[in-house]
């Protein structure tokens, strides 16, 4: 699998709130394709960068501690 990086993914929905992402993923796991679990993490990837960017994190930017 390919590292995920801190930017959108368009292919993706982004939830309005992290909340909202966590319980679309929830309400979406249960007995679901591996597809499906890619989506609705995908969906909290995206939100998540949102409310990074809305808090002034500069994501692009970002070097992870090692």
């Amino acid at each position: 699998m390919e590292k995920m990086k801190p930017v959108v993914n368009s292919l993706y929905p982004t939830a309005d709130s992290l909340d909202d992402a966590m319980n679309r993923a929830k309400a979406s796991l249960y007995g679901c394709s591996p597809n499906e679990v890619h989506a609705a993490v995908m969906c909290y990837h995206n939100s998540l960068i949102k409310e990074l960017l809305k808090g002034g994190v500069n994501v692009e930017a970002y070097t992870p501690p090692k």
